[in-house]
């Protein structure tokens, strides 16, 4: 998995990336939703953190952000 965050992303950015996708590559851009309600930097990495965890289908036994209902 290749978890990006830079933006905005250039051609060379994006061929780089799609050449990964194409080897197999999972890209995973770590932008926050607006409804997980962050208040700090904790919890937009606790979020980002989660999402990676569910990809991978790794339960905690807790959330690590309130989840959208």
């Amino acid at each position: 998995m290749l978890a990006i965050r830079e933006t905005p992303l250039h051609t060379g950015h994006l061929k780089l990336l799609l050449h990964t996708s194409k080897l197999g590559a999972i890209i995973y851009s770590l932008t926050t939703a607006f409804y997980c309600y962050s208040k700090d930097i904790n919890d937009i990495i606790n979020y980002s953190v989660n999402w990676i965890l569910d990809f991978f289908n790794i339960e905690l036994y807790y959330d690590l952000f309130l989840r959208w209902k």
